[in-house]
């Protein structure tokens, strides 16, 4: 979907320096942008997320269990 959006006005272009259509990489702290120009860019997002989001929340969960689990057994000892 990035590589479909239309080409950026060029201040744009020089200030990211040919990053436009570079795939994102976000770190855990960022927001994630679901980048999208048209319905059907939205759809393919809904569709991917509806897929996605019960599974990464299952690991989410199950880490978070994990870490707070950690740390009574710190407090503890």
């Amino acid at each position: 979907m990035v590589a479909s959006l239309p080409e950026p006005p060029e201040l744009i272009r020089r200030n990211f320096h040919g990053t436009r259509f570079a795939p994102p990489r976000y770190w855990p702290w960022e927001d994630v942008w679901l980048r999208y120009s048209t319905l059907d860019d939205v759809r393919v997002w809904a569709d991917f997320l509806k897929q996605s989001l019960p599974s990464a929340t299952d690991r989410f969960v199950a880490s978070a269990r994990k870490k707070i689990g950690r740390q009574f057994t710190y407090r503890l000892r």
